[in-house]
């Protein structure tokens, strides 16, 4: 048994935050028709969104944003829910705003588009309606999901959604150290760049070597692998640094991933 989603007109913004919602955050199976009498023979968990329901099934009712596919200057309208406010309130709806409305405008992060065809100025959270509607700082968008799934498993109670797994995966963000490059007028042209560009890090990385704040490659390298050695751990490393292996090697011991973390794996 799965989610159906009804709409009369499906459009690509519809089907997004839906699959956002249900199947990224919920991760429950969808399927999306705008076939009413399909819809209403089915025997899955019904949802529908639109202006007015067809039936007992769980109703959402629609604001307009879902169904363009222009970028338009918007101001939302907002109502209490809880501590906080929320946009785009309706009636006669399973909640008394525009949950998915709401969440596609967050998750695209809408306001901020529009804030760039009208100046170049950087767009400040400060001004954002989030911070102004005192959402900024929460998760609402899994926050509302949580509710739509507790919506759903009251009416349904013997639908079960998939349980959320969730993997650790650490990832190390470093810069290679470059060599000169060959010929007179490059090494010039390097030596300026790392002078006056903060991109180029040669002169600085050189300087650590020599000051001793740069690691030790050989010894940690060497401490790294007795480590692999004796947990036999297996090291997944993207395709693309797979030639810089034993840098992200020396830069895990680096980041002090000790033997007590690794024995954990």
């Amino acid at each position: 048994m799965h989610l159906i989603i009804f709409s009369n007109i499906l459009t690509p913004r519809i089907k997004y935050i839906f699959n956002f919602i249900f199947k990224d955050i919920l991760k429950a199976e969808v399927e999306f028709t705008g076939n009413s009498a399909y819809f209403l023979q089915s025997e899955h968990i019904k949802i529908s969104y639109g202006d007015e329901s067809l039936g007992e099934e769980l109703f959402f009712k629609s604001t307009p944003l879902l169904f363009s596919n222009k970028l338009e200057e918007i101001k939302p309208k907002t109502i209490s829910f809880g501590e906080y406010q929320v946009p785009f309130p309706v009636e006669q709806s399973t909640l008394p705003f525009d949950v998915f409305a709401a969440s596609f405008f967050m998750v695209s992060r809408y306001e901020e588009y529009l804030h760039q065809l009208n100046t170049e100025e950087e767009f400040k959270p400060s001004k954002s309606y989030q911070h102004k509607w005192r959402i900024l700082d929460r998760p609402i968008i899994d926050e509302w999901a949580l509710i739509i799934k507790s919506i759903i498993r009251k009416k349904h109670p013997t639908f079960k959604f998939q349980e959320k797994k969730f993997q650790h995966q650490s990832t190390i963000h470093f810069s290679m150290l470059t060599h000169l490059p060959e010929g007179f007028l490059n090494r010039t042209k390097f030596i300026f760049s790392a002078v006056f560009k903060k991109e180029n890090n040669y002169l600085s990385s050189k300087f650590d070597r020599l000051t001793g704040v740069g690691i030790n490659n050989e010894q940690v390298l060497e401490e790294v692998n007795k480590i692999v050695a004796s947990k036999k751990i297996k090291l997944f490393i993207s395709s693309i640094f797979l030639k810089y292996r034993l840098i992200i090697l020396k830069l895990m011991a680096f980041l002090s991933i000790s033997r007590n973390n690794l024995s954990a794996y």
